[in-house]
């Protein structure tokens, strides 16, 4: 996975953009040995042969990035979704931006997560018998939609969805 981070994001320019999708059982909390978080845990991606911790993860994936760039990423995990440590976070139910103590990204980075920090996502059991992540269902339904979304459109129609579940 780390592999395929850097080859998304190497030879960027100003004006790409930049699309991330994760879909995983969850984040984990691990202690901080930065000082950074103000729970005293970094969030570390869970994959099956280890953990993509939150510090690093912004360092592969953001950093890199030029001014003028967009990135966009989706994390449906069931658990701990605030894995890049962005300025602002939304918060679905109440339709604002908070601001969120963390590090400044030179480009423009969006990302959508299934949870915040203690909270559970759920899942949701397709027709065809198989289950996914109720954020990725919800997402795929805002985005196939007949018109263009601005990016609050898009977090409202995706929250909208996921609480009518």
């Amino acid at each position: 996975m780390i592999r395929a981070i850097k080859s998304l994001v190497r030879g960027a320019q100003p004006g790409d953009s930049l699309f991330l999708h994760f879909s995983g059982h969850g984040i984990t909390g691990i202690i901080d040995k930065t000082g950074d978080e103000s729970d005293g845990f970094d969030e570390a991606i869970m994959l099956l042969d280890g953990v993509i911790v939150d510090d690093y993860l912004f360092e592969i994936l953001v950093h890199p990035l030029p001014p003028f760039c967009r990135l966009s990423v989706l994390m449906d995990c069931r658990h701990r979704g605030t894995a890049l440590d962005l300025p602002m976070v939304y918060d679905p139910f109440s339709g604002n931006f908070l601001r969120n103590e963390a590090r400044q990204p030179k480009c423009d980075v969006v990302c959508i997560s299934a949870a915040n920090d203690g909270q559970i996502a759920g899942d949701q059991e397709l027709e065809d018998g198989k289950v996914s992540g109720i954020l990725t269902e919800a997402f795929q339904r805002a985005v196939q939609c007949s018109k263009l979304l601005t990016l609050k459109e898009l977090f409202e129609h995706t929250s909208h969805t996921v609480r009518m579940e």
